[in-house]
């Protein structure tokens, strides 16, 4: 093979390769778009821990709510700064992207964490059924995250 087919070959192989590069990217950074309603819930429950027995909890409250979302509802990007959630999904699907990243699917029996590390994220649900999701939330009222250890 000539030197100049080789040279052809190997810039095309650049340009193609870059291309697909910039595609896998811009998947990559695909970002859900904002809610267009509100989910609605309805709080199962609300204890206060006990101090006594938790000492380093005092002020910490613990909530169960189960909540839909409509197609189209969700809740625009936000961070959790005063409390841990444990989320699962009971029917539908919710969509989840975290500071940016790849936007992940929730389906039925899914369980998503966010506390004060996960940073900003936005959900929403994409699909054209509603989505019924429990939610339990450990934190203090307008305070700091519960402690790590």
């Amino acid at each position: 093979m000539s030197a100049l087919k080789i040279g052809a070959a190997m810039a095309v192989g650049v340009v193609l390769g870059a291309a697909g590069l910039a595609a896998a990217q811009s998947a990559a950074q695909a970002v859900l778009p904002l809610p267009t309603a509100r989910f609605t819930g309805k709080k199962l429950g609300v204890i206060d821990i006990d101090p006594v027995a938790f000492p380093c909890m005092k002020g910490y409250q613990l909530g169960l709510s189960i909540t839909t979302a409509q197609p189209g509802a969700g809740l625009a990007p936000h961070s959790h700064k005063a409390q841990w959630e444990v989320v699962q999904v009971v029917s539908g699907v919710l969509s989840v992207q975290r500071n940016g990243g790849p936007i992940e699917d929730h389906g039925p029996g899914d369980v998503m964490l966010n506390d004060q590390t996960v940073g900003r994220h936005q959900v929403l649900n994409r699909g054209t059924v509603p989505a019924v999701f429990y939610t339990a939330a450990l934190g203090k009222p307008g305070g700091p995250a519960p402690p790590t250890q």
